[in-house]
């Protein structure tokens, strides 16, 4: 990329008079910068070893001296709008579809999929933004979270609409399994709850849709509403082992749908709902609510509760972090 176009783009000033002319990649981290590289300066102590490694050009928006006039130093108002701005220029190549969706079908979507040519777009770093446009071809699908769906890098975004032209047949369900029919072929007690068919069939509906290859089977790696087997002691057991039931959701939409769900579905069970001090939630008479405040809170309250199914609204780190905790509690408990 032109020198000249870079400083045009960002709305930047050139400091001096470079003896390079264009350059290469985008590059955050100075280690990772090499010969020809724009290394783009969010650290005042990184910009020597970038220029050891090779770069032909710093855009920085702070006051700085120029150390080495043969390269190109743009000083921009603000880095991040700075980068933005190209990366809205590099997209002017692609002309594939940009399509936004919910947090829910997009995880569905990324979990099944098994074609390159669909890429998913998850998060607002630039620097991973900038990698997954670098990835994409003339035939790429690129999917975006809605929620964090940023119009001034993709303007030509569409918001997903299902056609809803492909249905998914439930023959037998259950809290956490499911048996269905997908485009006359059936499907035996499959790993995902009833409560995520409608999210499944609208991914499936887009796959058929957009000729995507995807891989059914992989419904049991589908990271919402996934159930944990635990016994009194909190210990992991097996799928279906044990009558209560740890469940962690972190999409508030879904949360709400899985409170409903195991109250309709579960009303012999104790429930208790978990849930922060700062959520907004429908709450139901005779379902039992909890607050917690730390993750820690989250494992002392499920010790001391008598439960069935426990409901607990935070992200997967949290899950992660549970089954790790429970697995150094079993070492001391078999000790």
């Amino acid at each position: 990329m032109l020198i000249d176009n870079i400083v045009s783009l960002t709305f930047g000033v050139l400091q001096n008079s470079p003896n390079v002319r264009d350059c290469y990649e985008i590059i955050f981290k100075s280690s990772e910068v090499r010969r020809g590289d724009l290394f783009v300066v969010n650290d005042d102590n990184s910009v020597d070893e970038a220029i050891r490694n090779g770069a032909y050009a710093l855009l920085y928006d702070c006051d700085m001296p120029i150390s080495d006039s043969e390269i190109a130093w743009i000083k921009v108002d603000n880095v991040d709008a700075a980068v933005t701005k190209i990366l809205r220029y590099q997209l002017l190549d692609y002309g594939g579809e940009i399509i936004s969706c919910g947090t829910v079908f997009l995880n569905i979507a990324q979990t099944l999929c098994s074609d390159e040519r669909l890429v998913v777009l998850n998060t607002t770093e630039l620097e991973a933004i900038y990698k997954v446009i670098q990835k994409l071809s003339y035939d790429s699908i690129l999917l975006l979270n809605e929620q964090l769906l940023s119009s001034t890098i993709f303007p030509t975004c569409k918001s997903y609409q299902s056609s809803r032209k492909q249905h998914v047949t439930l023959v037998d369900g259950f809290l956490f399994q499911s048996s269905f029919l997908f485009n006359g072929i059936y499907y035996d007690q499959q790993r995902i709850s009833p409560l995520l068919l409608p999210y499944l069939e609208n991914c499936l509906d887009f796959f058929k849709f957009k000729n995507l290859n995807y891989t059914i089977s992989k419904v049991v790696l589908i990271e919402h509403f996934v159930p944990l087997f635990v016994n009194k002691a909190l210990k992991i057991r097996d799928f279906g082992a044990t009558e209560r039931v740890v469940i962690f959701e972190s999409e508030t939409r879904l949360f709400d749908e899985a409170v409903l769900f195991l109250k309709e579905r579960a009303s012999w069970s104790k429930i208790v709902i978990l849930i922060p001090e700062s959520i907004n939630i429908i709450k139901y008479d005779t379902l039992e609510y909890r607050v917690f405040n730390s993750s820690e809170d989250i494992i002392k309250q499920l010790q001391t509760q008598t439960f069935n199914f426990a409901l607990v609204c935070h992200d997967s780190s949290i899950k992660e972090q549970f089954r790790e905790e429970k697995k150094a509690e079993q070492l001391l408990f078999e000790l």
